[in-house]
C-alpha cells in the first residue's frame, strides 16, 4: 500500500530483507501498479491465458479463458464441458506452445500462456 507514510522506506526494507519473493507495492486509491500485481498473482497461482477461436484464424474473435500452467488441450475440453468433447481429438493453434502457427496438435499437448486455440468441433 503505497499511498501510507513512510511506504517507500518501509518498501525498501520489506525488498531488501526478502529478495527472494516478489513484492508489488500498490494503491487502491488510485489503482497503481494493478496490473502488475495481477501478472504476479497469475504467476504465483500458476494460472496462465488463452483464447478460445470462434472461427479457424488467429485474428478472429474469441472467448478468453485462464488455466493452470501445464494444462493439456484435453484439461481445455474438460473446462470448457464440451458435450461432444470424447470425439473431439485435435485443435489448431497459434502461440509459443506450437512450432509453427496454427500447427495441428492431439490431446496430449501442454498449452502456454497467450495460445490462441481453434477446437475441431
Amino acid at each position: 500500500k503505497n499511498d501510507v507514510p513512510e511506504a517507500e522506506s518501509r518498501l525498501a526494507t520489506l525488498r531488501k530483507t526478502f529478495p527472494e519473493y516478489r513484492i508489488v507495492d500498490v494503491n487502491f486509491l488510485d489503482e497503481a501498479h494493478f496490473d502488475r500485481l495481477k501478472e504476479d498473482l497469475f504467476h504465483i497461482l500458476g494460472l496462465i491465458h488463452l483464447d478460445i477461436l470462434e472461427k479457424p484464424l488467429p485474428e478472429a474473435s474469441c472467448n478468453s479463458l485462464v488455466m493452470l500452467r501445464a494444462s493439456t488441450l484435453s484439461d481445455v475440453l474438460v473446462r470448457l464441458s464440451l458435450s461432444d468433447r470424447e470425439r473431439i481429438k485435435t485443435a489448431n493453434i497459434w502461440g509459443t506452445s506450437v512450432k509453427y502457427d496454427g500447427q495441428e496438435v492431439g490431446l496430449d499437448h501442454l498449452i502456454a500462456e497467450g495460445d490462441k486455440i481453434w477446437i475441431h468441433q
